[in-house]
């Protein structure tokens, strides 16, 4: 997790760090990435949040960090299109799971290992199990059987 996080803050590229750190402070899934939209990204003094679908139609809102927020806020700024979809390519087309994969291959990760760790660091800083189903999976019941071995481990 440390060495990902240096490579993060190391990452020269702008759209590289953001598509990276959506995945890792959000723990969403490549489909939700690729549906999001500048509406979702909610930024306001008081919390900032991102509004994410699931393939099945669930809607949650999920909390952004301040690392998250200055990243996105950074990446929105260069932007020089003024597409309706949160990430685009340095093309200003739509992002693929190709385009995805490409940025993953330079951080030797996955949207797995991703999801995996930012679940971790909800139960390292002591967000209940039912939040984290909320939060991260939409508060699919079955899922928290699962995480609570995994907390279990951390804890």
């Amino acid at each position: 997790m440390q060495q990902l996080m240096q490579a993060l803050e190391q990452e020269q590229n702008l759209l590289n760090r953001a598509v990276l750190a959506a995945f890792l402070y959000t723990g969403i899934r490549m489909d939700e990435f690729l549906t999001l939209k500048r509406s979702d990204y909610v930024n306001t003094n008081i919390q900032n949040t991102l509004r994410v679908v699931s393939p099945r139609g669930i809607e949650r809102f999920i909390p952004l960090n301040d690392k998250f927020t200055l990243t996105l806020d950074e990446y929105l700024m260069t932007r020089m299109d003024s597409g309706e979809d949160l990430f685009s390519t340095e093309l200003h087309k739509a992002f693929t799971r190709y385009h995805i994969r490409k940025i993953f291959d330079v951080f030797n990760v996955n949207s797995r290992q991703l999801r995996q760790t930012f679940v971790s660091e909800l139960i390292r800083l002591n967000i209940s199990i039912p939040e984290i189903s909320n939060l991260v999976y939409g508060g699919n019941e079955s899922i928290v059987k699962n995480l609570d071995s995994l907390y279990n481990d951390i804890i």
